[in-house]
């Protein structure tokens, strides 16, 4: 029979490390309450002015601005009041689509933003704007497709994008240059935030 301390020895490290997180916040209540600072929770919907219910990701940015990707627009949350961003069909500087995937953000505070239908769309910061990057059939350093649906900034500069049937593609340079990456041709396709990390990860697509 396996004694104790064998049993442990086999224990996998990600099993210790997610009971110690389990302990931590079984611990922690009991820690705020015992020095009378109870856990407090608001609630933040279409009534306190978010363009639509449905959530698909949360970025909180450098300058601490929370900010909402939904089914319908993108939202900024300052702490008091919500700032809603929507397409704007007259406006080549707004968003290309409301539908948002996913978002990122690079070393200069600016948002790279993954729409279902609009391509990529990169708020600049400094001028409160968009950019649009889209698939172009004519143009070989387009982005692959239109619906990207993970989307990560890494410290090389690169912005890597999860599609939905085209693989991975990313954007390079200060601006954008596209390079098409050559994962699609392992048979990697659908690319979700999960699978886009794990990529990175293990160095796919990496020159």
């Amino acid at each position: 029979m396996m004694d104790r301390q064998s049993k442990g020895a086999l224990m996998h490290p990600l099993v210790k490390q997610a009971l110690a997180v389990f302990v931590l916040l079984l611990s922690t209540p009991l820690a705020l309450a015992e020095v009378g600072n109870p856990m407090r929770f608001g609630h933040l919907g279409m009534g306190e002015g978010l363009s639509q219910s449905t959530v698909n990701v949360m970025h909180q940015d450098q300058t601490g601005f929370l900010w909402f990707g939904t089914e319908n627009g993108l939202n900024r949350y300052d702490g008091n009041r919500v700032h809603q961003y929507k397409r704007d069909p007259s406006n080549i500087n707004s968003l290309g689509a409301d539908f948002i995937w996913d978002m990122t953000e690079d070393a200069h505070g600016n948002l790279w933003i993954g729409t279902n239908g609009g391509g990529v769309a990169r708020w600049n910061a400094t001028t409160d704007n968009f950019t649009s990057y889209r698939h172009n059939p004519a143009d070989s350093n387009s982005i692959s497709m239109d619906i990207v649906r993970a989307i990560k900034y890494t410290t090389d500069g690169s912005v890597w994008l999860g599609t939905n049937g085209a693989g991975l593609d990313r954007l390079t340079g200060r601006v954008a240059i596209v390079v098409p990456d050559a994962t699609r041709a392992a048979g990697v396709n659908l690319v979700l935030p999960i699978l886009l990390e794990r990529l990175l990860a293990a160095g796919m697509g990496q020159d």
